[in-house]
């Protein structure tokens, strides 16, 4: 079945709202945990979903998130976690 392109873009946008929502809830038990590898990997991953989606602060915030979490910053990672649901 071939999708027109109205019917792409609902398709893609579906798919990262999708992807970024789990990913959401996985940083969440991750930061919970304290699991900096974890939050690492979570944040890098939501930083290119969000910047292949456009949503380009998204990325930025995920990418400071990713930096925190390297540096095992958790005062850090714990106040951008916050802002960057409400994105």
């Amino acid at each position: 079945m071939e999708l027109g392109a109205v019917e792409l873009v609902q398709e893609i946008s579906a798919l990262t709202v999708t992807t970024i929502g789990r990913d959401m809830e996985e940083l969440a038990q991750a930061i919970q945990i304290e699991d900096w590898s974890q939050v690492s990997r979570r944040s890098h991953r939501m930083k290119g979903t969000a910047a292949n989606s456009g949503a380009q602060r998204m990325s930025a915030m995920a990418v400071r998130m990713e930096d925190q979490a390297q540096s095992q910053a958790p005062g850090q990672v714990k106040e951008l976690y916050p802002p960057l649901v409400e994105i």
